[in-house]
């Protein structure tokens, strides 16, 4: 089995999705992405999406780690790769916690942080409310949320 993403690799085994046993070969599901067989600590045959430049089964060039958030940015949820090429989505782990995900030399480490106080965590990012005039009935205000967005 080859880990490398830039060379064509195949798996041996039982495939964890359909339990048959066959030799999976390393393919292109489309320019962008690759699909790698690989065999996990199971012993079982694993599927892995690579988002990647993809021709002939295999990467063009090795992929890199992406967060498009900047690091540790709770106010932001973020999808990006880790150095393999493997999706990642930050998510929330309750309601005040935040599963984070950075790159740092290339490499994808996380971090679960807490929201500051008076925020909560709703799909992956710490969220919270700003109105402007205190509930105030008598003076126009404004509400903004997290994002910089006024209504």
């Amino acid at each position: 089995t080859s880990t490398a993403y830039t060379e064509k690799g195949s798996a041996i085994g039982l495939l964890t999705t359909t339990n048959k046993y066959d030799t999976y070969n390393d393919k292109c599901s489309n320019a962008n992405t690759m699909i790698k067989f690989v065999c996990n600590n199971g012993g079982f045959v694993e599927e892995l999406q690579v988002t990647c430049d993809c021709k002939n089964g295999k990467c063009t060039k090795a992929p890199a780690c992406t967060d498009p958030d900047g690091g540790k940015d709770l106010l932001q949820k973020a999808s990006g790769t880790n150095e393999l090429g493997v999706p990642f989505t930050e998510s929330c782990v309750d309601s005040t916690t935040v599963t984070e995900y950075s790159c740092t030399n290339n490499k994808l480490s996380s971090e679960n942080m807490k929201c500051a106080t008076g925020s909560v965590c709703k799909e992956g990012a710490c969220v919270s409310c700003k109105d402007t005039d205190a509930q105030n009935y008598e003076t126009k205000g404004f509400v903004t949320d997290v994002n910089g967005k006024t209504a």
